[in-house]
């Protein structure tokens, strides 16, 4: 393992998940191309950085958009409910 990418890895705290898949990346470049990730490693920290902050307010958009589905659902079955009881109410009432 190149010691400056594993140094690079800790300054710019990247994911292990992104680590494992750069580590293999790197493996598999040429001398030219490895010298050039690490002469260029802080813009691909930038990047994965923006990626990983747009990603995260994608899941929480997702999760608020769950979260309001449930609880309309929730309070859609609730109203049935209401409706049911109160038609029962009046069957009884107009029975007897």
């Amino acid at each position: 393992m190149n010691t400056l990418l594993e140094k690079l890895f800790h300054r710019y705290n990247i994911s292990s998940k992104n680590r494992h898949d750069i580590t293999q990346i790197y493996s598999l470049l040429p001398i030219h191309k490895k010298n050039n990730l690490l002469n260029n490693f802080e813009a691909l920290a930038y990047r994965l950085d923006t990626i990983e902050k747009s990603i995260q307010i994608e899941r929480e958009i997702l999760v608020w958009d769950i979260m309001t589905d449930l609880e309309q659902a929730v309070e859609a079955e609730r109203r049935k409910r209401i409706i049911f009881q109160n038609k029962n109410t009046w069957q009884n009432v107009l029975q007897t």
